[in-house]
């Protein structure tokens, strides 16, 4: 892993610890959100990837798999994260 990908992926990891705890509310404790630690093609982003640990089948899937509800509620946990500002080096000040 290059050191650009490994600042992105330490970056990734705050930004999902924060997304994870609000997914877990609003999916009652069923889903987390995760950098997938293997990756198959290694053309790929190599540990930028994202899988969802479904806590009623104790195994992670792919986002991919979600269905239109299970997507928004990811959707809307990282969205709410991100809005807040919540993730460390963002200037809120007005342009």
């Amino acid at each position: 892993m290059s050191f650009q990908r490994y600042v992105l992926a330490t970056l990734l990891e705050e930004v999902l610890a924060a997304t994870t705890l609000r997914l877990r509310v609003m999916s009652r404790s069923r889903y987390e959100v995760r950098r997938k630690v293997q990756t198959g093609d290694q053309r790929s982003a190599a540990g930028l990837d994202l899988e969802i640990l479904d806590h009623y089948t104790g195994m992670g899937r792919s986002v991919s798999t979600l269905s239109g509800g299970e997507s928004f509620l990811a959707s809307l946990a990282l969205g709410d994260h991100l809005a807040r500002g919540r993730t460390q080096g963002v200037d809120r000040r007005p342009a």
